[in-house]
């Protein structure tokens, strides 16, 4: 059957009858150098025994046949695929595409989505791939809520032990990282019942700064070692993203949409009594995710694509008793647009694609009248590429032939704006009660803000309250912004030399970091009443005499305290080279893999010198081995540049003499600017060793790979005071040191000739890692009252610091599995996808305190515990029930498990199965 994912008789670029992204083919341009996914190793001249590209087959393959017209079927018509009419399929899962790749894994487009949760995040298809982690079991607040729910930017993850901001993101053969830093000194994200807004603080930073649907992604490679030359700037790994090129065939159009809503989801409740005593209801949210896209060859030359998509939440909850339980919508959008076309020409092939990011998240202050938040995030990402072969080049007496050229540049903008609805707040006194005995008095009462405000019913106080204060909020809290600006130029060169090929390449990029409050905000925090008030007291008169025109003091009270956030803007500039080689050589069973990458940026100022080697040995056909030693660096990084000296907020006291309220502030104790040095600094880097063997299985023709790899990080930035909390400086005191040994298995059947099951994929594998580090991330956590504070093992540590030393995201043995299937003629797809956590050793509250090193704050006492072992299972489905449309079926969590993470009472709800609902229409 022909159906919405297409038939197994359309052209070569749609795989196992799904739509698959339209792939470049050396017939559609004059020059097809190696696609940025993954440098593909062209065979070299001489005829070597080594596995080719690591691609392999069950049996023999058949003699190709030419492809017979196959006449167009009616709408909903059901058609049989003749095999002989289908262009040979690839396999959607290619465990490297050189013998050096050790550590690559391509996945088409297909492949990729049936790894995803619903909703459209591409970042979630390498849950299960080896040595990535995202789970974080130690979380103590892992239940969900609505800012949680509105949440749709994509997931972060950590790859070989790496942070979350170490990968590089790669859309289109550019990077699309945040180098200005993700992550601030406090909460990344608002939550539901947060009261206060940190004025220093940015919310909704994220490592990207453009969000990628898996929708119109046609090809996803994830790299964890063994990286080639051309890849570098993290830490971590690499993540590319190759999305659909413009189709030369014909016109493609599709349409998607899906929704999901509360009601799809069965929520548990995960505290740690696996009650609910607040009796807190669960989020109520409404989701939907659109996707269309369009493209078509214009001329014979000339191709489009335009493609757009569309993920909305909407939620509610309501305010607290004071303000009248008035109820609440909040809501986030996240679209994306892009626009490619293609031009093929006598000097080679031009494209030019811009792709756009728009999101935004709205949060609602549930304590204060009328403040809100929207947290806004625009990514763009443009170039221009230009591709050509060279055929004068060509040198037979050294193998040299066959050289093709590629020329990209770029222009990238990403800003993270929160959005206030004012910059003005106020934080009234509306009544203040004292109790004596079992009897509360009223010392202070005024009504000027009874229509918004009120106050909770003395039986609500407790029995230990000695006091209460009505407190009325109003106002908001002001905007902030960071952003960047990308400007590049990439070259490279590959081709064919000696007993392989070679690759020449290099880019040049400048970097404007910045960060912003536009304008300054004022918030008058302490209120004097005129009766009940102590420090100050209240004056014997009981009433205030008010300066002329002064619109804060009244003869009830007056404002005692304001603060005010300077406006600042700062802005910083750094301007890099990066420079790479690499052979690739084949002498009959002995393949090596030699290069070197060159990095340099103006503001560290470090000529970076990154040797890759690999080397495999290959005995017999279908058995392989291969060592490999590498450096990373980290790339250019502006954390502090774009933070030092942001202006803090500065108080300003008057205190009424008398009755008498004095009109001018006095400033208090001036406070310092944020400090950030990071001066004089070495580029973090890590250095790689690696052992692969590669198998073919010997009864089913699938691909073994059996993986060691072991990094040690070096000169890793740290943070540390220098001289006080509000003083961070960069040092290179941090190390670590993560190790792993993976096993991996794929094999994929097309064109079953069973009545029933058409085609068949397994890829699976299993990882045991080991990491240890020294250092959480570059901030310093400054020692807050209101910050949770940790003891374990004898030491002391802040939450955020805590969560980076043990535990977070570090799972020691776990399996990861994908099953893909079609039936009834490709009538039907069902895929699942699998993580297993094995039991582990980790850390968990005891729900203790003591006191520690700060005086006043007690620390919450943590300790071993063994964790554990957890299944996870994904379907997704699509039934094809015409030629043009189809239904689609997404259940997450299918076995209905909460997991090892901890709700409070305050978020006691954790998800367990849910459903997405979709259609699907193509033409």
């Amino acid at each position: 059957m022909m159906g919405a994912k297409g038939a197994a008789a359309q052209t070569a670029t749609e795989t196992q009858g799904r739509e698959q992204a339209p792939v470049q083919t050396p017939a559609e341009t004059p020059a097809d150098p190696p696609k940025d996914a993954a440098p593909v190793q062209q065979k070299a001249a001489k005829p070597s025994a080594a596995l080719p590209d690591m691609i392999v087959e069950a049996s023999p393959k058949p003699a190709k046949k030419k492809t017979k017209a196959v006449a167009k079927p009616k709408a909903g018509a059901v058609v049989v695929a003749d095999p002989s009419a289908q262009a040979e399929q690839p396999d959607p899962v290619t465990l490297g595409q050189s013998l050096s790749d050790t550590g690559t894994t391509v996945l088409s487009g297909d492949n990729a989505r049936a790894r995803t949760l619903g909703g459209g995040d591409a970042n979630t298809f390498v849950r299960n791939l080896p040595n990535v982690q995202y789970q974080n079991d130690t979380n103590e607040d892992a239940g969900m809520s609505g800012q949680k729910e509105l949440d749709t930017r994509p997931m972060q993850f950590t790859i070989m032990g790496g942070k979350t901001y170490e990968n590089n993101i790669i859309l289109n053969g550019v990077s699309i990282n945040t180098n200005t830093g993700p992550i601030d000194n406090s909460n990344n994200m608002f939550t539901d019942n947060q009261q206060t807004v940190i004025t220093d603080n940015i919310y909704g930073l994220h490592p990207q700064t453009v969000y990628v649907p898996i929708e119109f992604v046609g090809q996803a490679t994830i790299i964890d070692s063994n990286a080639s030359a051309k890849y570098g700037e993290f830490l971590g790994g690499a993540v590319i993203y190759d999305l659909a090129q413009p189709p030369t065939d014909r016109y493609h159009a599709s349409v998607s949409y899906s929704r999901h809503t509360d009601e799809m989801v069965h929520y548990i409740i995960g505290t740690k009594t696996g009650t609910n005593p607040n009796g807190v209801k669960h989020p109520e949210f409404t989701k939907s995710n659109l996707a269309v896209s369009v493209g078509a060859p214009i001329t014979n030359d000339w191709s489009f694509i335009a493609q757009a998509s569309r993920k909305t939440v909407e939620t509610s909850k309501q305010k607290i008793y004071e303000l009248y339980n008035k109820p609440l919508e909040e809501d986030s959008d996240n679209i994306f647009f892009r626009f490619a076309t293609a031009v093929k020409t006598d000097i080679g092939r031009f494209v030019f694609d811009s792709s756009l990011t728009k999101y935004h998240q709205l949060w609602e202050n549930a304590y204060w009248r009328d403040a809100e938040v929207d947290i806004e995030s625009h990514g763009w990402t443009n170039q221009i590429e230009h591709r050509a072969k060279l055929d004068q080049i060509v040198a037979p007496g050294i193998g040299l032939g066959g050289v093709n050229i590629m020329t990209r540049g770029y222009f990238n903008d990403g800003n993270t704006y929160n959005d206030a609805n004012g910059n003005v707040s106020y934080s009234y006194i509306s009544m203040r009660r004292r109790r004596s005995g079992n009897v509360w008095s009223t010392t202070f009462e005024t009504d000027d803000f009874k229509d918004w405000c009120r106050e909770v019913p003395t039986s609500t106080l407790g029995t230990t309250a000695v006091q209460n204060n009505t407190s009325c909020r109003d106002g908001s809290t002001g905007d902030i912004e960071q952003g960047q600006t990308d400007i590049g130029l990439q070259h490279e060169m590959t081709g064919r030399l000696l007993w392989g090929t070679f690759l020449l390449g290099g880019e040049a990029r400048s970097i404007e970091g910045r960060r912003a409050r536009p304008e300054e905000y004022i918030s008058y925090s302490s209120w004097v009443t005129a009766t009940g008030n102590t420090s100050p007291n209240s004056p014997a008169s009981g009433s205030f005499n008010c300066p002329p025109g002064d619109e804060l003091c009244t003869s009830e009270y007056y404002n005692r305290i304001k603060t005010i956030t300077p406006a600042f803007e700062t802005s910083a500039t750094v301007d890099s080279i990066h420079l790479f080689s690499e052979i690739d050589q084949t002498l009959d069973w002995f393949n090596f893999r030699t290069g070197v990458r060159f990095d340099y940026d103006d503001y560290q100022k470090n000529p970076n010198l990154s040797p890759r080697v690999a080397a495999t040995v290959t005995p017999f056909n279908g058995l392989s081995f291969t060592a490999g030693y590498n450096r990373y660096y980290q790339g250019e990084a502006l954390y502090y540049a774009v933070r030092d000296g942001q202006p803090r907020s500065q108080a300003w006291t008057r205190t009424h003499v008398g009755s008498d309220v004095p009109a001018d502030y006095t400033m208090n104790a001036p406070v310092t600017n944020w400090k950030m040095t990071a001066n004089g600094l070495d580029t973090p880097y890590k250095d790689e060793y690696t052992a692969t063997a590669r198998i073919l299985d010997p009864l089913a023709g699938g691909q073994f790979r059996v993986r060691y790899a072991e990094r040690h990080g070096k000169d890793e930035y740290s943070s540390d005071e220098c001289g006080s909390s509000l003083c961070n400086v960069l040092t290179n005191n941090g190390s670590s040191y993560y190790e792993s040994v993976t096993a991996e298995y794929s094999k994929y059947w097309h064109n079953l000739k069973n009545p029933l099951l058409s085609s068949l994929g397994i890829s699976a594998n299993i990882t045991w890692a080991d990491q240890e580090k020294n250092t959480g991330t570059y901030y310093y956590d400054a020692d807050l009252s209101d910050e949770v504070h940790i003891e374990y093992k004898g030491q002391y540590y802040t939450a955020d610091t805590f969560k980076m030393i043990t535990g977070n995201l570090d799972i020691p043995v776990r399996v990861g599995a994908t099953l893909t299937t079609s039936w009834f003629n490709d009538a039907l797809f069902v895929d699942f996808n699998a993580g297993y956590n094995f039991a582990y050793e980790g850390v968990y509250d005891t729900d203790e305190e003591v006191p520690g090193p700060i005086p006043g704050v007690d620390y919450h006492v943590y300790d071993d515990r063994t964790f554990s072992p957890t299944l996870m299972v994904d379907l997704h489905a699509q039934y094809n029930v015409s030629e043009m449309a189809a239904i689609e079926l997404e259940v997450n969590n299918l076995l209905d498990t909460a997991g090892n993470s901890v709700a409070t009472n305050t978020n006691p709800w954790v998800r367990g199965r849910s459903f997405w609902l979709g259609t699907k229409l193509r033409m």
